[in-house]
This record gives C-alpha cells, structure tokens and sequence, in this order.
C-alpha cells in the first residue's frame, strides 16, 4: 500500500487573469486529498471513494489517463478529500498529484508531477492555466505566470496570511466560467483587455505584500480584484453576501477565488474568528486557515 497527500489551494489574486498570461498569486491549504494505492497483479484499476464522485466519467478517465503515464495496470485506489468539489479549492489538481504520489513506486520531480497531473487537469477545465497544479506541486505561496515557459516562483512571506475559507454551496464549472469572459474579451478588447491586466497587476502586487507582511495592502487589492471580477459577471449572490459579512466583520480584504459563479471566497482577517462567526451568521459553512511559505507540498 502506497499513500499520497495533495493540498488544496485558493486563488490570492490574478483568476481569470492567469489565462491570458498574467500573474495570479496562490496558496496551499493545510487540507486537501489523500490516495492510498495498492497494487495488484490483476483486475484492471479499481477506484473507491467514500466522499469524492468516483462514477464521474471524467473521474475515471483521469484514473486511467495518469496510472498509464505512471505505468500501473493494475491497483486498487481509495480516496479520501477534505475539499468540496466544484469548491474553488482545487479538488481536481490535489486528487491528480495525490495519486500520482500514491501510483508511482518512487518519488517524482516536482517538474514531472506537475506535467502528468496537468493531463488530468485538461480532462476537467479544457484549456486550465495551470496555476491549480503548480501550487499544489510546490505548495506554499506561489506566484504563478503560464508562459510558455511557465514561471513559478514560491514566495517567502514575512508571516503568515490568517485566512478564512468559506463555501458558497453552489458549485461551478471553471471551463464555463474561463469561456464566458475570453468571449467578452475578444468582443469588446478595448473595455476588457485593461480589467484583465489590472487583476494581473494587482497581483503582482499582491506579491511584494505578501513578502513584505503588507497585509493591509494585500486585502485592498483583494478588495479591488472582487470588484473587478464582479463588473465580469464572475460572482453571485452568496459570494456577494460572504463578502459583505466579512467586510463587515473587520476583513482586511475579501474576494472570489478561482472561476467564481458560486464556488468560495476567501477572506484576509487578522483576527479571523469573529470574521468567520459573522459569515457563519449569514448562512455559510466556513474553515480558519493559516497559509506560509514553508507548508510543504505533500502536507495533508
């Protein structure tokens, strides 16, 4: 039996932005997936999960996709998550490299991790950035541009981002999502291309606070990055009313994070708990979270 573990993540700043090559700003989660393998001389591959969609056609095609690339015919495949799928919070890319950690008898390189698990990332999102598997490759913080060549780089913060984390309910499709404001922006370039390169600015940004402990500086232009999502369409209701709980509650920022349309928010708070209890208050499951520089990739 071989195990692998693969955090979450959330989107700081730059979705959307990411895919017409700007800077997005990501963290892994202390939670995310793990995949216990147990390989067999015979029976093809069989998958069990208790809390994750194991009869999705796409779930399995992905199963079967990464276990040729590793080599195994034959296992059986058990997967536990902590991440709501359709949530925002990279349930699809943690499931890809947690099992490509459990599939293959030895360790692979973070660079041939993050190619294989960005196959399976194809499956799901279409054309993905691919900033979901790069941080949940490398974990941390990181601060992400596609390319070619694709650029990652893990920050080094001058302490941790006290975060809450908190669920719409409503899931999304990011490929649905991605399609609806490439199609804006080849309709009307000269009002859209400029919302884009502002997230991709705010997020480089973003970046310098997070290294320079600019907390305040960080959670406006999350505040700002919300905004401009929004003029997209990209989110609802209940994010809107997690977002104003949380303002409310003292927030330094708050925002969508990943493709939008339901999903979660994540929430800058330096004192998180009374910020969760008031987003709690509106209706919303919510999670306390602290994210580093230093939460290794493989952490559960």
């Amino acid at each position: 039996m071989r195990t692998g573990h693969a955090p979450g993540k959330v989107i700081l700043l730059g979705e959307h932005a990411v895919v017409f090559g700007e800077t997005a700003l990501a963290a892994a989660l202390p939670f995310g997936v793990t995949v216990n393998a147990e390989p067999r001389s015979s029976g093809g591959l069989e998958l069990h999960s208790a809390d994750a969609p194991a009869d999705d056609p796409r779930v399995r095609e992905a199963v079967a996709l990464l276990a040729r690339e590793l080599g195994v015919e034959h296992a059986r495949i058990d997967v536990e998550t902590r991440l709501p799928v359709g949530g925002g919070l990279g349930s699809s890319a943690a499931f890809a490299v947690a099992l490509c950690r459990a599939l293959s008898p030895q360790p692979l390189p973070v660079e041939e991790l993050n190619r294989i698990a960005m196959l399976s990332e194809r499956l799901f999102h279409g054309t993905p950035s691919g900033v979901d598997n790069a941080v949940v490759c490398h974990g941390g913080i990181v601060r992400f541009r596609r390319g070619p060549p694709a650029e990652t780089r893990r920050l080094q913060p001058a302490r941790p981002l006290p975060l809450v984390v908190a669920l719409t309910g409503r899931s999304r499709r990011t490929s649905g999502a991605v399609a609806s404001l490439r199609q804006r922006v080849e309709a009307d370039p000269t009002r859209w291309t400029p919302v884009v390169q502002r997230l991709g600015t705010l997020a480089e940004e973003g970046a310098v606070a997070v290294e320079s402990g600019d907390l305040a500086g960080l959670g406006a232009r999350m505040d700002e990055a919300h905004a401009l999502l929004a003029s997209c369409e990209l989110s609802c209701p209940e994010l809107e009313a997690i977002v104003t709980a949380a303002r409310g509650a003292g927030a330094l920022g708050a925002k969508l994070t990943g493709a939008g349309g339901g999903g979660s928010a994540v929430v800058l708070a330096p004192d998180p708990a009374p910020v969760a209890a008031a987003i709690a208050a509106a209706g919303f499951v919510t999670r306390i979270v602290s994210v580093d520089g230093v939460t290794a990739a493989a952490d559960r």
